[in-house]
């Protein structure tokens, strides 16, 4: 049997971590379906002038002549608002499929050929939505967790979503850990989380033989994955979805530490009621009342569904 050729892909990044591992988690899905050859564009930030000026040459100019990357792609996918513009243009220009990792500006959702989009994010049907249980990811499930060690991890402050209060956090972690010392706990903070809360968890943990904590910037690529693959237990403060989704991607059993939100229809809150009335997490809240029992369910792979989503539009041939 021939070999396949290889699925010529642009790759467009901006400078978020998160919207990053979306993009390789697809890309991951789609190499071990197919042979692939990725092109990495790396977007820098542009002032608000310029992005208008792209904005501007996308709606005016029926093509671009200034393309980057190899005129030879076959599709260009990428995350994050500010790759959209890009790659539309390099996509209208080039007459093949663009795709993204989440629901665009309005504006802009009917120029892709396919947006995955979660579910929570409630946006409206139409022929190239396709919508999943959370963003794709590169986690996987390997089977190697460890019953005896948790996981607990701390996003932090954003003005838009929720109100930050580090003494609750701090008091939940501590009833959590204490109703459960049987465990060797790990915490970890992000780039969100305040100093004074950094603070306070790293005062925690001393207090407590079984308890680790690391912040953030001690850790290293991959790290988090790694941590994934060997705790059976993930309690995620439930303003870091994207920590969940992962959570659930590596087969792991997960809990919300509560948030306050600031307002009762923002996608946050959607997202942990739609995971919660699901059955995928539980709260602290049913965990402490023996309400709740761990769910128990198949692992998230929404990047593979994705990667065979796409193949199954535009290449079906590969899927075989």
């Amino acid at each position: 049997m021939a070999q396949k050729v290889s699925l010529k892909i642009a790759a467009y990044f901006d400078t978020r971590p998160g919207h990053a591992k979306q993009t390789l988690g697809l890309l991951g899905a789609l190499e071990e379906l197919t042979p692939v050859e990725t092109i990495r564009i790396d977007l820098p930030h542009q002032s608000l002038f310029k992005e208008l000026i792209s904005w501007l040459r996308f709606y005016l100019l029926p093509k671009s002549k200034h393309i980057q990357g190899s005129s030879k792609v076959d599709l260009i996918i990428g995350t994050g608002s500010r790759t959209h513009i890009p790659m539309l243009t390099h996509g209208r220009a080039l007459g093949i499929p663009t795709v993204t990792c989440m629901t665009p500006t309005l504006a802009l959702r009917n120029h892709f050929s396919l947006c995955c989009v979660p579910r929570h994010d409630q946006t409206a049907a139409a022929p190239h939505i396709f919508p999943t249980n959370g963003p794709p990811n590169p986690c996987r499930s390997r089977n190697k967790h460890d019953p005896h060690r948790g996981l607990i991890l701390i996003g932090g402050k954003d003005q838009k979503s929720h109100h930050w209060d580090t003494q609750s956090l701090l008091v939940d972690i501590g009833v959590l850990i204490d109703e459960d010392n049987s465990l060797e706990w790990t915490i970890s903070s992000s780039p969100r989380t305040p100093e004074e809360t950094n603070n306070g968890l790293q005062q925690l943990a001393s207090h407590r033989a079984n308890v680790t904590f690391i912040r953030f910037e001690e850790t290293k690529p991959g790290w988090i994955e790694k941590e994934y693959d060997r705790n059976a237990m993930v309690w995620v403060s439930a303003d870091s979805m994207s920590m969940v989704f992962e959570s659930l991607s590596a087969g792991c059993k997960v809990g919300l530490l509560p948030i306050k939100w600031k307002r009762t229809d923002c996608k946050f809150q959607r997202c942990e009621k739609y995971l919660r009335t699901h059955g995928y997490v539980i709260s602290l809240t049913d965990w402490r009342g023996g309400k709740t029992k761990w769910p128990s369910f198949e692992p998230l792979n929404e990047a593979m569904r994705c990667a065979e989503e796409i193949l199954k539009r535009w290449w079906p041939e590969r899927l075989q």
